[in-house]
């Protein structure tokens, strides 16, 4: 049985509350705002420049025009306790003197909860900052008289330490999140020959059953599936799904240089159906120092709980509206499509087109989600390698290893853009204006069916199978291993070179070369060297990561445009090489081991990466699936194991 337990603390800068987007929700549709002159929070200096600027209402300040940051509401902080149970019980009988049987199964439950403070409650904020004179004529109240009796106390943000302990109790939108990860496994497994003797030795034959089910559940407070606490909402998550398993694998040492294996496993799963996957490979012994080996192979990934069954989150970043811009006089599928929705048409015919705004243009909500009907990605593989331990240096071994990897139909959320496309780029008569089936009711594709509007409000995307990648590279193995001194000294690089990385549109059929980006550097490579002397041993582990990009195509993500217009220098697209260094020390006299570590020793930051980069991640600013963000971290480790 294993448990392990793990808790963290963390917390970035005090929420960024926009009150037009967050409270006035601009970005759904919301025009509200407050009337300057008559406002009882307003100080009359500020009253005085806006009226003067021929600002009359704060609707007028745009959606990032007026943002507080809540330093009174503190940090953004986050709590979070994990528990990992991991329970097998197994057994293994010797059927005869060359068949041997395995029987095992195993149950694993993650659990994880996370509270989360720094949050406001938006629905509130609205009621607090809607004020009124109380009767003493002196006293500024909420207006809401239900929500005064629910503690309703002002929400002044014009100033500094201007919102009150008293507001912060009514408005503070404490949160919770919960998640469950739970795997069974059963497994009947037998190993041995079939009596047949070739040059090599004896065929080698193993097969079995496995049984597996794996469930997975998001549980999110109120808040956070209503978005009225300063985020989008989040619906919950919980899926399951089970898969039954016969393998065979088969060895034939056809010569005494050369072996050959190969493996069949049929699947049958319960989202995804029937799966073969299968594979072929070789060993030869060419020389006494020198081995070829490879293999070819085909595999499926089905999807996981993740991309079936996430709940739909909401979003507001930019699409683009493929009717923007249509008149009578456009030509083509999408025009015509456009114009066949009756809202667009009278606005083309009482404006002269369509052309949308700028809070338009940025107010398109939506959700994204899993897909309970997205297929499995298949994988066809080939590697080539061959492995050399000289004579002349004896301890030494190195392997260099070539590999080609073809993905069909991998898995991958559909941007919202794409799915416009796909919906608008069609023949007339096959268009539907609502583009199918949305996460929400009323289609993907929903929009303000007013008069005069017509705009976009929501486009609904989730998980799809989306592309094609090709990848191929070289990884390269070094080993030695020598009595030095007192002690023995154990020297190893693994070394990972791309060769390139694409990912090919299914429908457009265009390249995205990301090799050389972040998460997929030209070269990664991890370093050891330890001396063991006795009971003692010291322990140096270096990781390099290749400088990188944090993308090929920058325009992309807006380097010529928002760069600039930022006043950045497009260098921001590049990224210096990063090396952590991890030390450690250990005693292992016998069933028991004692470890003291470093890792990141010398307290290497990560590179900055602005939030509206590829790899940017709000709150932290940097790649955290490439960087360290933590800094140095110590560590202790005790193991005993029973005979």
């Amino acid at each position: 049985m294993n448990w392990a337990t793990v808790a963290t603390d963390s917390e970035i800068e005090p929420f960024a509350l926009s009150i037009n987007d967050d409270i006035f929700q601009f970005s759904r549709g919301g025009n509200f705002g407050l009337d300057v002159a008559s406002n009882l929070l307003m100080p009359q200096l500020l009253k005085d420049n806006l009226i003067a600027a021929g600002v009359t209402n704060t609707n007028q300040l745009g959606t990032s025009g007026w943002v507080r940051r809540l330093l009174e509401f503190g940090p953004r902080a986050s709590q979070v306790d994990r528990t990992t149970t991991r329970s097998v019980v197994g057994l293994d009988v010797a059927l005869t003197d060359s068949w041997d049987l395995e029987l095992y199964a195993s149950y694993g439950r993650t659990e994880q909860n996370q509270e989360n403070t720094g949050q406001i409650n938006t629905e509130r904020a609205a009621l607090a900052l809607d004020v009124e004179l109380a009767a003493d004529g002196i006293t500024v109240q909420c207006a809401n008289e239900l929500a005064r009796i629910q503690g309703c106390v002002p929400f002044n943000v014009f100033g500094e330490g201007t919102i009150t302990p008293e507001a912060v109790r009514y408005l503070q939108a404490p949160g919770n999140l919960k998640t469950i990860v739970e795997q069974e496994i059963f497994h009947l497994g037998v190993t041995g020959n079939l009596g047949w003797d070739l040059p090599g030795g004896a065929v080698a034959v193993a097969g079995g059953f496995e049984y597996r089910e794996e469930t997975g559940a998001e549980i999110n407070p109120g808040f956070n599936q209503t978005g009225i606490g300063g985020g989008n909402a989040t619906a919950p998550t919980n899926g399951r799904f089970d898969v039954s398993e016969l393998y065979a694998e088969i060895v034939f040492p056809v010569l005494e240089r050369l072996s050959l294996d190969a493996a069949v496993r049929f699947g049958d799963y319960s989202t995804v159906g029937d799966q073969t996957t299968w594979k072929a490979g070789f060993d030869a012994k060419l020389h006494d120092t020198l081995r070829l080996r490879g293999t070819i192979s085909e595999s499926v990934r089905a999807p996981n709980i993740a991309d079936l069954f996430a709940g739909a989150g909401e979003t507001f970043r930019t699409v683009n509206d493929p009717c923007d811009g249509v008149d009578n006089t456009t030509t083509g599928n999408i025009a015509t499509n456009c114009r066949s929705i009756q809202v667009i048409q009278d606005r083309i015919d009482a404006q002269g087109g369509f052309n949308l705004t700028q809070p338009e243009r940025q107010g398109t909500g939506g959700f994204i989600g899993g897909n309970p009907f997205v297929n499995e990605e298949t994988a066809d593989a080939f590697t080539v390698g061959v492995v050399w331990q000289p004579n002349f240096l004896e301890g030494f071994s190195a392997a260099v290893d070539f590999y080609d990897i073809e993905i069909d139909d991998g898995i991958a959320t559909t941007s919202r853009n794409t799915v416009l496309q796909r919906c608008f780029d069609v023949d007339p008569s096959q268009f539907d204006p609502v583009c199918g089936v949305g996460i929400q009711d009323g289609g993907r594709a929903r929009r303000d069916m007013r008069a005069g509007a017509g705009n976009l409000t929501a486009v609904d995307s989730g998980t799809s199978n989306e592309n094609r990648f090709e990848t191929s590279g070289l990884d390269i193995e070094l080993a030695y291993v020598t009595d030095l001194g007192p002690g023995t000294l154990n020297a190893g690089l693994l070394w990972n070179h791309l060769i390139d990385w694409d990912e090919i549109g299914i429908e457009s059929g265009d390249v995205d070369d990301n090799a050389g980006e972040i998460l997929t550097p030209d070269n990664r490579a991890t370093g050891t060297l330890s001396y063991t002397m006795g009971d003692w041993q010291v322990f140096w582990r270096a990781r390099y990561w290749d400088r990188s990009k944090d993308s090929n195509t920058p325009e992309l993500f807006n380097e010529n445009d928002c760069f600039c217009s930022l006043g950045l220098d497009p260098s921001v697209n590049e990224v210096a090489s990063y090396v952590y260094n991890d030390f450690s020390i250990g005693y292992s006299p016998g069933q028991y081991s004692v470890r003291l570590g470093i890792n990141n020793a010398f307290d290497k930051k990560p590179p900055v990466l602005p939030q509206f980069t590829q790899f940017g991640n709000t709150g932290t600013n940097t790649s955290t699936e490439a960087y360290d963000t933590i800094g140095s971290v110590w560590y202790l480790s005790f193991n005993y194991k029973t005979n």
